[in-house]
């Protein structure tokens, strides 16, 4: 009998060493690893997409500053007068007249009508009213601003815009439009 006890106490043992209603070490380590995958996995997800979605905003806020300025500058100057259309000599500014009215078949001009950049680090279009001595900012981050006149109706505008996203990617932007002046 005594023998047969023995038999028993090392089955019960057994049963507790081998119980299945518990995890192994390895078991663990397994399942630990796997979630610090399937984690490191997510994250990585969830900040390239954060990273895209900075990147995207800093974009739509470049393409928005370059076109608004590229609007200002054709809308205007589409209405100068060819006689009075003025490029400096570095061709980053431009000085000309609109008309403010028309009788009996003469048009009166407005005064100088400038555009430049200027402003915070020299990246801000400005238009200044040299009648009024009024100053506007009408778009930012532009880095070049390009003026030439290649026909005497005709002015080329270029303009350059660059933006750096919080990551330190550096977005640019390059619009070129012609404008035929319509007013002689």
């Amino acid at each position: 009998m005594v023998i047969g006890m023995k038999k028993k106490q090392i089955k019960k043992c057994k049963v507790f060493l081998y119980n299945k209603n518990a995890f192994s070490l390895v078991e663990i380590m397994v399942v630990s690893a796997t979630f610090v995958i399937v984690a490191l996995g997510v994250f990585n997800a969830l900040a390239g997409g954060r990273r895209a979605y900075e990147v995207s905003a800093v974009q739509i806020d470049l393409h928005f500053q370059t076109r608004k300025a590229m609007r200002a500058l054709t809308q205007e100057l589409s209405q100068a007068g060819v006689s009075s259309v003025n490029i400096n000599a570095s061709n980053d500014q431009i000085i000309f007249k609109v008309p403010v009215s028309f009788s009996a078949g003469t048009i009166a001009w407005s005064a100088n009508i400038q555009y430049f950049l200027g402003g915070i680090n020299g990246e801000e279009l400005m238009r200044i009213d040299t009648a009024t001595g009024q100053t506007q900012v009408l778009a930012q981050h532009i880095n070049t601003l390009f003026f030439s006149q290649p026909s005497v109706d005709i002015i080329e505008i270029g303009l350059l815009a660059a933006k750096q996203s919080r990551q330190g990617d550096n977005l640019q932007m390059q619009l070129v439009s012609q404008v035929a002046l319509r007013n002689r």
